[in-house]
């Protein structure tokens, strides 16, 4: 073996011991910041279903007294408050042609074709441990509208 190999070699392992030695310290770390920021913005995770959990694409859900549509994208799941943006009134989801309509408004949308003039909140979503969690407001807020 060449000094260069050689040096190139006691680099890459060096580099490797550390990461070894390291990685457990920084998983916490970064933990820890996760947690902290949850508290800063007043986030609480709350169990939503199991990752296993392979039901339909398109379901309305209440979590708390509050409904969420959880929409499935292949491997992605997204969830959404099923209260209108407009007018807070629940959101009718229609399954058969994933679609979400507003009766009050008259506003809606099309989860297939990603189209409609029905505003929609977003939902937090995180896997952890073989479970998707949600995170709402500590406040008993989900998707910014009162539970």
């Amino acid at each position: 073996m060449y000094r260069k190999e050689f040096l190139k070699e006691m680099g890459t392992s060096l580099f490797q011991t550390m990461k070894n030695v390291y990685e457990p310290f920084i998983h916490d770390d970064l933990q820890k910041v996760e947690e902290v920021m949850d508290q800063t913005l007043g986030i609480k995770w709350v169990p939503l279903m199991s990752s296993d959990d392979s039901s339909s694409k398109l379901e309305m859900k209440f979590i708390n007294g509050s409904p969420i549509m959880v929409i499935r994208d292949g491997a992605n799941i997204h969830v959404l408050s099923g209260i209108c943006h407009e007018c807070s009134n629940i959101i009718t989801v229609t399954t058969l042609y994933s679609t979400g309509k507003c009766f009050n408004c008259e506003k809606e949308y099309n989860f297939k074709t990603k189209q409609g003039d029905l505003s929609l909140k977003t939902i937090p979503v995180k896997k952890k441990d073989h479970v998707i969690y949600i995170g709402f407001d500590k406040e008993k807020k989900l998707g910014g509208f009162s539970a």
